[in-house]
């Protein structure tokens, strides 16, 4: 283990809470909310949603991750980060982290077999499209200029551009 000093542990654990707060709330407090109360899944469409939710929980938390260590942030409004973050995942797409949760949500869509999940699921999708559009760009822009600027033209909104991908030379460090 490594040590902490005070600020990186501050840090640490506004991270910690922001991860418990807004996608724990968005993908675990919600959607269970919307379930009978003695919904048990079972069968294949419960295989298929674990697959789907499983990577959409790995790039959450690698993403509130590259926050804390890149950013010297974390990815809320009320502690922005300190530095651009656009290692990792912010390489091929710019907004990783909402893609995880509208993954981990398609996937509850699936194990649950939920109709009421998937329009969650879709109304999630708009509003994190246009919170990003009408609020968080132009605050980034704002906030790091002509770099985000820049960053926008390189890297898509959603999806990644595939020979980015397949040349991408070096590995991926989520």
């Amino acid at each position: 283990m490594f040590a902490m000093n005070r600020t990186e542990s501050a840090l640490l654990r506004k991270n910690i809470l922001f991860l418990i707060i807004i996608p724990g709330t968005v993908t675990g407090y919600v959607p269970f909310g919307l379930l009978p109360g003695s919904f048990l899944p079972a069968g294949w469409h419960t295989i298929i949603g674990v697959l789907v939710v499983f990577p959409g929980v790995l790039i959450v938390v690698s993403c509130v991750r590259r926050f804390w260590k890149e950013g010297r942030g974390t990815p809320a409004p009320i502690a922005p980060p300190s530095n651009l973050v656009v290692g990792g995942l912010y390489r091929y797409i710019r907004n990783p982290m909402y893609a995880g949760v509208l993954l981990i949500l398609a996937g509850e869509s699936i194990c649950f077999r939920s109709a009421v999940h998937a329009v969650y699921t879709t109304g999630a999708a708009i509003f994190f499209t246009l919170f990003i559009v009408l609020y968080e760009e132009p605050k980034l822009k704002k906030l790091f200029g002509p770099a985000y600027t820049e960053y926008i033209g390189r890297v898509p909104r959603w999806i990644p551009k595939v020979g980015r991908l397949l040349n991408h030379g070096d590995r991926m460090k989520i």
